[in-house]
């Protein structure tokens, strides 16, 4: 409230970087069933010895409106070296 629509956002070009992910649908989505990704990435990365590079992200590729329940939209990645 008191900013104009739009105030604050702007675009960033990231250079590209080595992703963990983890795929999930629109029903994982939902808190709390999100941090269980989170968590299957921070133990994947853990268990092959890789360390974080970065903040971790959620990375919505899918249309929202049409996609399903079961439908993939969504990447949780953690950024590794």
């Amino acid at each position: 409230m008191g900013r104009e629509a739009g105030a604050g956002i702007g675009v960033r070009v990231e250079p590209a970087r080595r992703l963990a992910y983890a795929r999930i649908t629109k029903a994982q989505v939902a808190h709390p069933q999100i941090i269980a990704a989170f968590e299957a990435v921070e133990a994947w990365i853990g268990e092959r010895g890789l360390s974080y590079d970065g903040p971790c992200r959620e990375v919505y590729f899918a249309d929202w409106d049409a996609a399903g329940p079961e439908d993939a939209v969504c990447d949780v990645a953690f950024p590794v070296r």
